[in-house]
């Protein structure tokens, strides 16, 4: 057996989608200071996550009376009602809160406007729900009008089930290479069912069940961050689209330095020179792309749209490239060649397919596009 240390360096912010969401019933936001490893203190906004029974414990008498009346109340809106009263006793959760994550300001200042608090009249001219609300909920009222209430969730990334720190995990990686691969054997094959018996058939002539990946080491910090989803192009008229929808991610910063896993391989045709040229060649193009995305790049910073045209001439003979995560977008999934992505085309319209995505995710505070990594790998010896 061969093994690799992979040290990863995030190109762009990362987020390892896991079904699960912070609600306001177990964070609240607001103002706070972290202390640096230096000893210095810096001030933010952040989201303090907290146990909600730890929440009702800590309460005054009267305060739990008022919590529990709330509680059982049957109407629709009573959930909401929880959230008001959680952020309003803000300084208890923050005085137990587990964990504290950095906010990006946008946010915290929705966070701050909008929950627990009508955010429209629905059926008084108003049909329209701002997307940053995601699924707002309406509550019907013996009014001919509705309130419409913001449902402030957010998507938690991926952490370590014992010690709750952000993660990448092996599956993710090895994921994307099985990806890159099985394109890499079709292009070779020309039959993608001989593909599907090397690589995906429950048999020991499985090759990649000789692949063994770990989860990296625990990320230093995360952040709450908007993920706008917008048309990589201009319409065939030339004007500019308008914005699409908009939500809510934790994600794994650039800042996290010093991330690697093992990869381990077993004897037989599998080899990580294989594996580095079919990640370069399946993701290379994806990534490069990224700049001739006329509508798109626009949200994109300078820096980053450098690395899409740079970064294929200034890889080493051991460094390969990844897309990870949620929002990584059809192409990073599927191989070229056998490419047919649904294209939503609007309401009364049959989807079309295509060979690429017609939108892209953008990290509003950073403005990148999702789940680009750099890695580099070296040979341990026993």
């Amino acid at each position: 057996m061969k093994r690799y240390k992979i040290a990863m360096k995030l190109l762009s912010p990362v987020h390892i989608g896991t079904g699960e969401d912070f609600e306001p019933m177990n964070y609240v936001m607001d103002t706070g200071t972290i202390i640096t490893k230096e000893g210095k203190s810096i001030e933010g906004k952040f989201l303090y996550i907290f146990d909600e029974m730890e929440f009702f414990k800590n309460l005054s008498p009267n305060d739990k009376i008022e919590f529990t009346k709330i509680a059982s109340l049957m109407t629709p809106d009573a959930v909401f009602k929880l959230h008001s009263f959680v952020k309003n006793h803000k300084q208890i959760a923050k005085d137990i809160n587990k964990a504290k994550i950095i906010v990006d300001q946008k946010v915290y200042n929705d966070y701050q406007d909008k929950v627990g608090k009508v955010v429209q009249k629905e059926g008084l001219g108003m049909n329209k729900t701002n997307s940053y609300y995601q699924t707002p909920t309406r509550i019907s009222s013996k009014s001919s009008s509705k309130d419409v209430f913001a449902k402030f969730n957010i998507a938690k990334t991926f952490t370590n089930p014992n010690s709750h720190k952000a993660i990448i995990p092996g599956s993710s990686i090895k994921g994307a290479i099985s990806t890159a691969y099985q394109e890499f054997l079709f292009k070779k094959l020309r039959d993608y069912s001989k593909v599907k018996d090397k690589m995906l058939s429950p048999s020991e002539n499985n090759i990649f069940k000789n692949l063994l990946l770990s989860d990296s080491n625990e990320m230093k910090t995360t952040r709450i961050a908007y993920v706008k989803n917008i048309k990589r192009h201009n319409k065939k008229d030339g004007s500019e689209p308008k914005e699409g929808l908009n939500t809510r991610l934790e994600v794994i910063s650039r800042a996290n330095k010093n991330i690697s896993i093992t990869l381990s391989i077993k004897e037989n045709e599998l080899n990580i020179n294989d594996i580095r040229t079919a990640c370069n060649n399946h993701f290379l193009p994806i990534l490069s792309s990224h700049v001739n995305d006329e509508f798109a790049k626009q949200s994109m910073k300078d820096d980053f749209l450098d690395i899409c045209l740079n970064l294929e001439n200034d890889l080493k003979d051991n460094e390969f490239v990844l897309r990870i995560g949620k929002h990584s977008g059809a192409r990073a999934t599927s191989i070229d060649g056998m490419r047919k992505i649904k294209i939503i085309l609007g309401k009364g319209k049959a989807p079309a397919t295509a060979q690429e995505e017609t939108t892209t995710w953008i990290v509003e505070g950073d403005r990148m596009p999702l789940g680009w990594v750099l890695c580099s790998y070296e040979e341990l010896k026993d």
